[in-house]
Order: structure tokens, then sequence, then C-alpha cells
């Protein structure tokens, strides 16, 4: 029997017991973080970060030619018996209908003897019948309740994080689990001293940028139409030494991974790669090589010296068209 909306609901379990509980806990061989539509990269981003024991990642864009046969075998071997935590990082769009169709069966029928991550978009859990299954419905927007909780077992500089909370609760009803992070790295950083000033300088900036870097960037390498409505939205908000910097570090970064990609270094690729957008990571590599990467980093190069000798002249929109001519692919 097919599982609807409301059942799903019902055996959804709390994401934050999840975040402290080891794999075994939670008595299931299959986890299924259940999202809406955005990859919940903060939150998988912060479990990785905060996981204590041994667990293995597992990118599908490097096993596109892997059929189910071997998926199967993946799943069903062990070495000296010993189980695995495995956690399948790719977003549920940009599986094969092949993998995804794995998956879902997985979900339905798996247990053991390894344990089994797998991020999924709400809409596609619906025709799951597997029960037991652990189903984890990820954050999108939090409310101060729940913030508060979880912050109170996971944040070193409580006190100063919960201050900054109840500022930014003073102008919204709910932030997003990408916000809480950011709150969660500028309490760490921040005096007592200094937390007024920053809630009057910095937290407007904060709470006003819908946009986020990792999502420009994201649209950047995609050449999405949307990136100049974003670039248009978010780029008052930072100085055009920032800018500059930022653009420089992602084109960098790009060219290098997709170096040691191609080379076959993926572990050096994945070092690399901290920072740069999903997406590029995931696909929107292939489009592009190394150097005219590198040829767009000396173009930045070169607007950075304009800029420090007064003569820099819309050299960063020159820098987009060229960019979305794919003169740097």
């Amino acid at each position: 029997m097919l599982m609807n909306s409301s059942e799903i609901k019902q055996y959804e379990k709390d994401w934050i017991s999840f975040l402290q509980h080891d794999m075994q806990t939670l008595q299931s061989c299959v986890v299924l973080l259940i999202y809406e539509k955005e990859y919940p990269l903060s939150f998988i981003s912060y479990y990785l970060q905060k996981r204590k024991y041994a667990l293995t990642t597992i990118d599908l864009t490097e096993m596109h030619n892997c059929s189910d046969t071997m998926l199967d075998q993946l799943f069903a071997t062990t070495f000296l018996g010993q189980p695995r935590i495995y956690l399948i990082k790719n977003a549920w769009d940009e599986l094969t209908s092949v993998q995804q169709k794995f998956f879902i069966r997985l979900a339905n029928s798996y247990v053991g003897p390894h344990y089994c991550i797998i991020p999924i978009e709400r809409s596609a859990v619906v025709g799951m019948n597997h029960k037991q299954a652990c189903k984890i419905a990820l954050p999108s927007m939090c409310n101060m309740q729940e913030i508060i909780l979880f912050a109170k077992q996971e944040c070193v500089s409580f006190p100063i994080f919960q201050k900054l909370l109840t500022s930014v609760f003073q102008k919204s009803a709910s932030i997003s689990f990408d916000m809480v992070m950011v709150l969660f790295n500028y309490a760490s950083v921040i005096s007592t001293n200094a937390i007024d000033e920053f809630t009057e300088c910095m937290m407007p900036v904060l709470l006003n940028n819908k946009q986020s870097l990792y999502d420009l960037s994201g649209a950047f390498f995609a050449k999405k139409s949307s990136f100049f409505a974003m670039w248009r939205a978010i780029e008052p908000m930072y100085s055009i030494q920032f800018w500059i910097v930022f653009w420089s570090d992602q084109l960098m970064k790009a060219a290098f991974f997709i170096a040691y990609k191609k080379n076959g270094s993926l572990q050096q690729a994945k070092e690399i790669g901290i920072g740069l957008p999903f997406s590029f990571l995931n696909k929107d590599w292939h489009l592009y090589s190394p150097q005219k990467l590198v040829d767009g980093y000396t173009f930045l190069y070169e607007c950075d010296y304009r800029f420090k000798d007064n003569a820099l002249i819309k050299s960063l929109d020159t820098f987009f068209i060229i960019f979305f001519n794919k003169q740097f692919d």
C-alpha cells in the first residue's frame, strides 16, 4: 500500500535528534532526508562536520555508467562483515530517472547490511510503502522555539547566539536553517560588547539578503538568465573589492577542481571544491576547461589593478558579458 502525504508526515522524525544521534540508534537501514525543492546543503554539510562515526559519501555523477546490478552489489557486500554508512550526496533532481527508481526501490525494501542516507524531494516520497524507512523532515524555515532547543546543545557561544537570534525574531517570524548557521558562525567571533553594533549595522544586510552567494555562483556557472536579476539585487550589499576577490576565488577554485577531476585526483578535487556551488560540483564543471577559467581569473586580476589605479569603469559588467558569451569556457 502506497503512503499519502498525511501518512508520510506521521512517520517523520525530528531533525534535531537526527543531528545528535548515531545512525544505529534510529533503528532503520534507510534514512530519507526529506526536503521541499532546494537541496539542503547547509544541513548536510553541518551533519557531515558533526558526525562522530565513519561515513562514506557517494557522488553518483562519478558513477553515471553504474548499473542497478553494481549498486545492488555495493549495498549488499561487506568487507570482513563490517557495515558501512553511506550518504548519497546528489540532489534528487540531479539523479537520472534510473537512479531515482533504484533508490525508491532501495527505500521500499532495503534491510541491510549497511545504512544508507538519501536526500529526497518531498514530492518523490509519495509512492513509497516502506514504513520502516526513517523519514527526517529537514527544516526550510525554523521557528524560535526549535532553534533555541537546537542551539542550546550545538552552539558553543549560545548566550551571544541567543541575543543575535532575538534581534532577528523582532523582524521575522521564522528564519532559514542557512541563517541559523550564519548566526552560529558570527556568534563564535563577536564579543559581547560588539553585539549591539553588529545587530544595528549587519543584521539588516543579512535579513534582506534573500539570494545567497551559493545561489548567485550557481546561476553564474550554469549561465542562467536569472543570474542578472540576482546580481542586481545582491551586488550593492558588498564592495567592489569584495566582488573581485569573490569571483577570482570562484574561478581559480573551479579551474583547479576541473583539472583534478580530469586527472582522476578526486580527493584533491573534493578539497579544492569547498565553497563552489553544488550544481557546479555535480554537473556544470563539464562545461569548462581549466585554462579558459584561468583566463577569466587573469581578466579579474586586471580589474583589480585598474580599480587600485582609480581606472575601473564597469569592468565587472564587461567580465559578465564575456563570460556569458562563452569566451571563458
